[in-house]
């Protein structure tokens, strides 16, 4: 079932799906200038949260603190799933939940294992999402902009839009 399709019936589900196609995205804080940066995903859809391994080097979880408004953007590989969610960022000292998630790919930026004093386990708590998704190929593309060109009454129907909050 495409993400367009998984869109319209379980937006929430079509988040946590994506980001089993995909492995990595942009995270940020709110209230930061520094920006966003690529980080891998651990999510947890039965839980409803989203893990993530950094250093305690960086200016995000320095930024962290107690708890911050954070911003998650996923990007399908093909395209056609575009995330932008919203929640909670906080600093976890759980290194059972570490070890659970470290890999391979983890070990090459801490050379410590789980125990590394410098891996720092994040929680980010997802609240409300914005999702677009599309099946649409580039011939469709191609098709909807030429008509919306031709055809000022014509809106191109590209895909799925969703907003929603994670939590009632």
């Amino acid at each position: 079932m495409s993400y367009h399709e998984k869109l319209k019936q379980d937006p929430r589900a079509a988040v946590f799906d994506a980001m089993e196609d995909v492995r990595a995205g942009m995270l940020g804080l709110a209230q930061a200038d520094d920006g966003m940066q690529p980080m891998t995903h651990f999510p947890d859809a039965k839980a409803g949260v989203i893990w993530f391994i950094s250093s305690v080097k960086t200016q995000l979880v320095q930024g962290i603190g107690r708890g911050v408004a954070a911003s998650y953007c996923l990007i399908g590989k093909d395209h056609d799933f575009h995330a932008y969610i919203l929640g909670r960022l906080t600093q976890v000292d759980d290194r059972e939940k570490l070890a659970a998630l470290w890999s391979p790919m983890v070990g090459a930026w801490f050379k410590g294992g789980p125990e590394d004093p410098n891996a720092a386990l994040l929680r980010f708590d997802p609240q409300s999402a914005e999702v677009w998704a599309s099946d649409v190929g580039a011939l469709r593309f191609g098709y909807e902009m030429a008509r919306a060109a031709m055809d000022e009454g014509h809106h191109p129907d590209l895909g799925t839009h969703a907003a929603f909050r994670f939590v009632p």
